[in-house]
């Protein structure tokens, strides 16, 4: 696995952040129209009836982490981070923030 270097802290300037107003690419709001669209309770029920019978490709947590870095997350283009990277990040990150904050 190829080493990823974290973002320095405050090395990035205000104005190259997203802007959520006008992304950069089009696919982002068309990702987020999707997403709040289509999520109802009976979407996530059926979702979860077809995710979770069993019957999908089998492999081990290495394999499956190696496969997460083959996706394309159109929600987050603006991150070098491949998406194993991106994962630790964002979870250390929440880790750091209590619960009920």
């Amino acid at each position: 696995m190829e080493e990823q270097v974290y973002p320095v802290p405050n090395a990035k300037a205000k104005s190259d952040y997203r802007n959520y107003e006008k992304p950069a690419r089009d696919t982002v709001c068309e990702f987020y129209r999707q997403y709040h669209r289509h999520q109802t309770y009976d979407f996530v029920r059926q979702k979860r009836d077809a995710f979770l019978r069993r019957d999908r490709r089998q492999m081990s947590i290495f394999e499956a982490l190696d496969f997460l870095n083959t996706l394309v997350d159109d929600s987050d283009p603006d991150i070098d981070l491949d998406q194993l990277q991106h994962l630790l990040h964002r979870r250390t990150k929440r880790s750091a923030v209590p619960a009920f904050a």
